[in-house]
């Protein structure tokens, strides 16, 4: 570490006094210089990164200078309740469509690679795990689906003239329906609406699926990579339309014993079940072809599979088929709490065999989600040695552009140079199977709709009730609180009775150390950079410049910029500023003249380099001569220093999470988007 900080050091006072200026000339010729359509350019070779987007949730009816307590749409506002230009962070208001703009267009102007880099795509996909329209907050603007469905265009043509030729993966918010959280099983003029509207994204032969349900699959690297993209509604317990995956057991057992039938004549035989029912038989005969054909898969939904989002039936078994698969699911990734936060999620066998740790207590008196996180984490095994990986993985949730707290997008990158499909499914790899068939329980009690062996129904109470809506606007559904209810759910782990404790998984575990999920090697997750925007300095900024100019004309209130700052990123330091090291650096550019050689840069070095830029101007301590040395904020970046994303990577992550108090708190203020909320 000392000597990369000395090396990094000496990068820095190499940089010129004009950095900045220049920088940001060089962020407006990237922007000028990726205009032209990617058709008619050749084909680029892969950047090893994807966007995650999340929660845009623009409102055409956002009035700044109005009243936070009043949705942000009308009224004289008092003290520290006055609605912001860019938008109002840590309230119950959402985006003016401008921070939706603005925030794209950042990402667009940052991430394309300038003229002359080999790469032409700033992005090789985009995610984009729904709640597209505004909430269903004031009964003065009541939604209506036109305008849903409006808003949902608008988006997707805003990512998409950013981005051309990048693919885009959509996915249904609870909020992307009318009335929001309901959703029936398809086909249905709904589901018709946004089968139209997405049919660039949606592969033809995904369309009788999508029209069923919603979900799909698409291949986004040929024979490489796939996403599936999940309708985490029927799974949602706030939708009371659906059974809640009624009778889940049973038709596993039919489909296990059936195997070989094709996801789509399994669809059409399921076509009388629940819908949540229905989607995990199709999400799990998607990863059995998916594996045999040796892909990799990210899935993503909207909704997180938490204890406290799902019904108990649909989070058991899709937990249950995730884990079944963990040689192909490389990574899960959810929008709609807008925290940022990971999640680990257990086999039942792994509590079954755990020894008692006399040191952990596990009587659960968490009252926020942080504390449902700690203590999921306190409870993991306390050394490496003692964990079997193949009974774990992970999940994330990502915040939005959304100011709940405060605007943010993630920026992935993944390993595009190792083989792809070891330890897989794939002809040849065959990963290591675990079969605990012959101990399969007949017995079915889930038709019950209150029955869940693994979740007790006293682990399903909220920590405190929802508070009521803001008594100071009568005509508001909710206030900021209130839509926080969903931190306020149980979202740990549920303890598994003694039944089920007994009876080990019927199901064939499908697991491999050299799969991507637990080492780095073809598609594996590298790591993400997390950015945030500072919307207290952008409004200020903006008040000032009106201030010294006058009235902001129509143009000017349209065509304004934001700039995103670097909130953390998981890579080693080495990883991150590595681009900044004259050697390194050469290599860099040795790979740009030869496209076919690829080197991991998480963050081009033109941003990095404005990053400390913007940090060597605020005072720092004075411990040490070095300048990257006096800056805390620029170690901390990196403090979680992973070489990848492994469920080895992220159990050791939780470890140290529970061990270092320092680093917890930094964690939990991250949660929030250090916002300053606590829960």
């Amino acid at each position: 570490m000392g000597r990369l900080l000395l090396a990094l050091a000496a990068a820095t006072l190499a940089l010129s006094t004009h950095l900045t200026a220049s920088l940001t000339a060089h962020l407006e010729d990237s922007s000028s210089s990726s205009s032209s359509s990617s058709s008619s350019q050749p084909a680029s070779p892969l950047t090893g990164r994807f966007l995650h987007l999340t929660d845009l949730h623009p409102d055409v009816h956002y009035q700044a200078g109005s009243s936070i307590s009043k949705g942000c749409h009308a009224g004289k506002p008092k003290k520290h309740d006055r609605a912001g230009h860019w938008g109002s962070p840590v309230s119950g208001c959402d985006s003016p469509r401008r921070l939706v703009e603005a925030s794209i267009e950042w990402v667009k102007r940052a991430w394309t690679p300038p003229e002359g880099d080999g790469r032409h795509a700033a992005f090789d996909f985009i995610i984009w795990t729904g709640d597209s329209a505004r909430h269903d907050l004031d009964s003065l603007f009541p939604r209506t689906r036109e305008e849903i469905y409006a808003s949902n265009k608008w988006c997707l043509d805003l990512i998409s003239a950013a981005f051309p030729g990048v693919p885009i993966v959509p996915n249904l918010g609870n909020n992307d329906v009318f009335p929001h959280n309901i959703m029936w099983g398809g086909p249905s003029e709904l589901i018709g609406q946004y089968a139209e509207m997405w049919d660039e994204w949606v592969p033809e032969w995904e369309r009788h699926t999508f029209q069923l349900g919603g979900y799909f699959t698409v291949e986004v690297l040929q024979g490489r990579l796939a996403v599936v993209s999940l309708n985490t509604l029927y799974w949602y317990d706030s939708n009371k339309v659906v059974d809640g995956c009624k009778g889940i057991k049973r038709e596993r057992r039919k489909l296990h014993k059936g195997r070989g039938r094709s996801s789509s004549s399994a669809s059409a035989s399921s076509a009388h079940l629940d819908p949540g029912t229905r989607q995990l038989l199709w999400l799990e005969a998607q990863l059995s072809q998916l594996r045999k054909r040796g892909l990799a898969v990210h899935i993503i939904g909207h909704v997180p599979p938490t204890a406290g989002n799902y019904f108990p039936r649909c989070y058991a078994a899709y937990t249950d088929i995730v884990l079944d698969y963990q040689d192909t699911v490389v990574g899960q990734h959810f929008g709609h709490m807008n925290v940022d936060a990971f999640w680990v999620q257990e086999d039942v066998e792994a509590e079954r065999r755990a020894k008692k740790d006399p040191d952990v207590d596990e009587t659960i008196r968490a009252t926020t989600l942080t504390d449902d996180l700690r203590k999921d984490y306190a409870v993991l095994p306390r050394r490496a040695k003692e964990v079997n990986e193949s009974y774990y993985h992970y999940f994330f949730t990502a915040p939005g552009i959304v100011p709940t707290f405060v605007p943010s997008v993630r920026v992935w990158t993944y390993n595009v140079t190792g083989n792809v499909g070891r330890g897989m499914g794939s002809e040849g790899e065959q990963g290591e199977t675990e079969d605990h068939a012959e101990e399969e329980d007949d017995e079915d009690p889930d038709d019950s709709p209150d029955h869940h062996p693994a979740y007790s129904s006293a682990q399903l109470v909220l920590s405190s009730p929802p508070p009521s809506p803001d008594s100071s606007s009568p005509h508001l559904g909710a206030s900021h609180s209130s839509r926080l209810h969903s931190l306020r759910r149980k979202h740990r782990r549920p303890k598994h009775g003694r039944r089920h404790r007994r009876n080990r998984h019927p199901y064939p575990r499908h697991t491999s150390r050299h799969s991507p999920s637990r080492t780095n090697t073809g598609m594996s997750l590298l790591g993400y950079s997390q950015w945030k925007l500072d919307l207290d300095w952008a409004n200020d900024e903006w008040e000032r410049q009106r201030g010294e100019r006058g009235v902001h004309s129509e143009k000017e209130k349209r065509e304004g910029r934001l700039d995103y700052r670097l909130e953390y990123a998981t890579y080693t330091p080495e990883t991150l500023w590595g681009s900044l090291l004259p050697h390194v650096d050469a290599e860099l550019n040795a790979s740009r003249s030869k496209p076919s050689k690829e080197l991991h840069e998480p963050v081009p070095r033109r941003l990095l380099e404005r990053e400390i830029a913007l940090r060597s101007s605020d005072p720092g301590s004075s411990y040490s001569s070095s300048p990257l040395a006096r800056l805390p904020p620029l170690k901390w970046l990196t403090e979680y220093g992973l070489e990848s994303i492994s469920v080895s990577s992220m159990l050791g992550l939780a470890r140290r999470l529970v061990k270092e108090d320092g680093l917890w708190k930094r964690y939990e203020g991250r949660v929030y988007g250090e916002s300053g909320w606590r829960g």
